[in-house]
């Protein structure tokens, strides 16, 4: 899932950037892409299963619910989430601005 709501944007600009022996072939961008959302479910697993470990069956959807708005580590976490939705955001438009950089000049 996360992969189709973000990657796909930036899935042209890794195309491109590849190799050309690698462009050739579908199997090796298919295997990128596999091993990208492998990567994801390797990183995000520990962290889902921590959190139902913790709280069980009354685990939220977003799990920094679960946490006082007291709790410093919580508090934390929910600043290393603004950062990285504050740093996700030109990433997500890089590849339009390139596109319109190109199509333009």
């Amino acid at each position: 899932v996360a992969f189709a709501l973000q990657c796909h944007i930036q899935g042209a600009a890794v195309y491109h950037e590849m190799p050309p022996r690698l462009q050739s072939s579908r199997a090796a961008f298919a295997a990128i892409a596999g091993a990208s959302s492998c990567l994801l479910i390797l990183l995000y697993l520990p962290t889902g299963l921590a959190g139902y470990g913790a709280f069980g069956a009354i685990t939220q959807g977003d799990i920094l619910t679960n946490f006082g708005v007291d709790d410093p580590l919580a508090d934390v976490a929910r600043g290393c989430i603004a950062v990285t939705a504050l740093c996700a955001y030109p990433m997500q438009h890089y590849p339009a601005r390139l596109v319109l950089h190109n199509v333009w000049i």
